[in-house]
């Protein structure tokens, strides 16, 4: 008898996953425990083995295709056990035929009457989600991409986007219910519209889908920046002293060599711990206080960024915390991390210090709240006790969502931050 391989629930808020890659092909032998399939959720990939021995049936599932949790990926079965192209197991005795057939029908009509539910829905979870906290009429939207499945974030996005240039509901790129509900129903019957070919004296030199790791981080990027209002405060400080520790502190160490963003870290741990409301989130319209400061890490890898989490991080050491940071980032570029080094992040530190970047603005890393964006340390002339003299300088950007922090309490964490970072002994 076949067994029906699902796709997995990888952490506790994973609501679909993405097909990655197929180790093993549709007729392949495969054994319990192997490797069959690669999966992503939330730009973190894990490795699925096969539940027992057998032949590689049935995918349901092609690479780069994303499922919600617990649908059908693939089957595996004993050798010429037959798997209908839906899915579904061949029919055995004629006789059953029928009666298989009128309970299937009775169950397409149940579920055609059930439009309310998510399995209706042409949009993915995640694009629910926004269509909500943007506050516009789901329904609505859902109707327009009716036929279609799998509709992105950033599809609806798009969409809303060329709508605004033909609606006079849509402006100044803030939609409201009322605003955005009328534009749609002006349109509720016009399909998205199809990619623009290539203007003239313009020639493609490659296509490719919008898939796999790419397409998660796009759709977190724009997710993020549709749902919090971002307002990023930037501060230059003299990191003297902490250029003068980092150096001193690795001449006596051999094995553990400090970094500026360790010390960056260390100082946001600090500074979450007298301003507990920037360790928050919102989710389903509540906003919760976390007990936990566990920071995210920025790290670009081979296939994207990716944000592994230093967990407890206010009640670890410097030499702990740069430990961790290493260990973490040589994961995420060797791919092989787990859930748990992605989860339960309360705020992220971003550097492009390495990358000769002065300033940026930092995208905050949903649903946290804030994040602190680290420029690059420059030697400039800089006015001490009425004395012109050299220093190394660096520009910390702070990205906060202004929703749950206002601009006061987000230069007030600033200021905390960049006092620990510029008297590093007060840590």
């Amino acid at each position: 008898m076949a067994i029906e391989i699902i796709m997995p629930k990888i952490s506790l808020t994973m609501t679909e996953g993405t097909v990655v890659s197929w180790r093993k092909q549709e007729g392949e032998a495969v054994k319990k425990g192997e490797v069959i399939v690669e999966i992503s959720v939330d730009k973190i990939v894990s490795e699925e083995e096969a539940p027992a021995d057998g032949i590689l049936l049935k995918i349901l599932a092609p690479e780069n295709s994303t499922l919600e949790v617990g649908k059908p990926i693939a089957y595996i079965g004993a050798a010429g056990e037959v798997i209908e192209a839906g899915g579904a197991k061949a029919p055995a005795p004629a006789e059953k035929t029928e009666q298989a057939e009128g309970a299937s029908t009775a169950g397409t009509e149940d579920r055609g009457n059930d439009s309310k539910s998510p399995e209706a829905s042409p949009l993915t979870p995640a694009a629910r989600r926004a269509v909500k906290e943007m506050g516009l009429d789901l329904s609505e939207i859902e109707a327009n991409f009716r036929g279609q499945k799998r509709v992105t974030t950033a599809e609806v996005t798009d969409w809303l986007n060329s709508r605004k240039s033909s609606s006079a509901g849509i402006s100044g790129g803030a939609v409201s219910a009322q605003d955005g509900s009328q534009s749609m129903r002006d349109g509720i019957t016009a399909k998205p519209a199809a990619p623009k070919t290539a203007p003239a004296g313009k020639t493609a030199a490659a296509v490719r889908p919008l898939a796999g790791i790419r397409r998660i981080i796009a759709e977190s990027m724009v997710n993020s920046k549709h749902s919090a209002p971002h307002v990023t405060m930037c501060r230059e400080i003299d990191v003297s002293a902490i250029v003068s520790l980092r150096n001193s502190a690795n001449l006596f160490h051999t094995s553990i060599k400090h970094t500026v963003t360790d010390y960056a870290i260390q100082a946001c741990a600090k500074a979450l711990t007298k301003h507990r409301e920037v360790n928050t989130s919102l989710t389903d319209g509540n906003i919760t206080n976390w007990q936990e400061i566990n920071i995210g890490i920025a790290v670009a890898a081979p296939n994207g960024l990716m944000v592994p989490v230093i967990h407890n991080a206010d009640q670890i050491s410097m030499d702990e915390i740069s430990l961790r940071m290493k260990e973490l980032a040589a994961r995420v570029r060797n791919n092989k991390t787990t859930a748990e080094d992605f989860s339960g992040g309360t705020f992220t530190v971003s550097s492009m210090g390495m990358m000769g970047v002065d300033m940026f603005t930092p995208i905050i890393n949903q649903p946290e709240t804030a994040i602190l964006g680290l420029g690059r340390i420059v030697e400039k002339p800089v006015v001490k006790q009425g004395q012109i003299t050299v220093a190394p300088m660096m520009f910390l950007s702070l990205s906060i969502d202004h929703r749950l922090i206002d601009g006061a309490g987000g230069a007030q964490f600033l200021d905390t931050v960049c006092g620990y970072m510029e008297n590093p002994q007060l840590m």
